[in-house]
């Protein structure tokens, strides 16, 4: 994913949604969005995609949350919603961890085995 773009769909989220409101915008309605599209852009610009999908998830579990206290317009939280919600779409999908088989491995046969069918 280019730093680029990953910057400007950060940005577009801010702006965005506070471009057709008479509210104010949502960094300035709540402040803990701005610094959480912070630790966004940190963890993207590290390539810590972990990191960029748990704290995008956060984002819109803040942004429901400040809709819900009156602090942001059902506009402004569809709006940051959605894009956070591509920006999730964007990255790629985390790794998948297999466990380790909990199969023992053959034994050798033993030395004090009977001897088999062919007489050995």
């Amino acid at each position: 994913m280019a730093r680029a773009s990953t910057t400007s769909l950060i940005a577009a989220i801010v702006l965005v949604a506070g471009a057709c409101s008479a509210k104010p915008t949502p960094d300035a309605a709540v402040p803990r969005l701005k610094s959480t599209l912070s630790r966004v852009d940190a963890s993207l610009a590290s390539g810590n995609y972990t990191l960029a999908r748990t704290t995008l998830t956060s984002l819109i579990a803040q942004t429901q949350t400040a809709l819900q206290d009156g602090k942001l317009s059902q506009e402004q939280a569809d709006r940051i919603q959605a894009a956070a919600g591509r920006l999730l779409s964007q990255l790629p999908d985390p790794p998948t961890h297999t466990p380790p088989s909990t199969t023992p491995a053959t034994p050798p046969p033993s030395k004090n085995a009977p001897p088999d069918d062919n007489g050995d």
